[in-house]
Order: C-alpha cells, then sequence, then structure tokens
C-alpha cells in the first residue's frame, strides 16, 4: 500500500502518532497506536519526535492542552470562590443585590 504524504510531508500514520502523543505523551504507546510496529515503536518514537516538523507539531498539541487544563481550572477556582464568598455573604446576613455586587467586582 502506498504512504500518502500531505502537502507538510506527513503521512498519516505520523500524523496518527502526534495525535495519539499529544492525547497520551508516551511515545512507544503512541507509535503502537500509530500502527507502527510494536517491537520497535520505542525506536520509531523517537526517531519521529527528533524531526523537527513532528517535535513542533507535538509541542504545539501539548501546550494546547496545557493552556487549556489551566483556562479550566482558573475558572472553576473563580466559580469555586464566587460560591465560597455568596456562602459566608448570606450567612452573615448581606442582601442578595450587595453579594451580587461584591462577587461581582472580586472576579
Amino acid at each position: 500500500m502506498p504512504k500518502i504524504v500531505s502537502p507538510d510531508g506527513l503521512n498519516d500514520r505520523q500524523r496518527l502518532f502526534i495525535k495519539y502523543y499529544v492525547a497520551n505523551p508516551n511515545g512507544a504507546r503512541a507509535a503502537s497506536c500509530a500502527g507502527y510496529s510494536a517491537r520497535s515503536a520505542r525506536q520509531i518514537a523517537y526517531e519521529l519526535l527528533q524531526r523537527p516538523l513532528i517535535a513542533k507539531l507535538t509541542r504545539d498539541g501539548l501546550d494546547a492542552k496545557r493552556k487549556a487544563a489551566w483556562d479550566e481550572f482558573n475558572a472553576r477556582l473563580a466559580r469555586e470562590r464566587k460560591a465560597m464568598f455568596h456562602n459566608v455573604f448570606r450567612r452573615l446576613g448581606v442582601s442578595q443585590q450587595r453579594i451580587k455586587t461584591m462577587t461581582d467586582v472580586s472576579n
């Protein structure tokens, strides 16, 4: 079966390797899941990650994944902080309107 190469020079298995590596940065597992030989997956992963384009695409993918996780963490933290302040102020007898004003300003 002939290898189909895209304009950027990557074939389908290399693209799959990048996808699996970004999902779980284990080179041997990513290579094996992408269809490379399980016996040589570790060596193939090493060789693929030495290629500048593949290294850049995996790094970019991991950076995007890391940023998304960080953004989600910050959003959860903001929601928790708002809920915490709301509960504290409510227990202190502060009016609902005043609570809304104070929690909106704290973000």
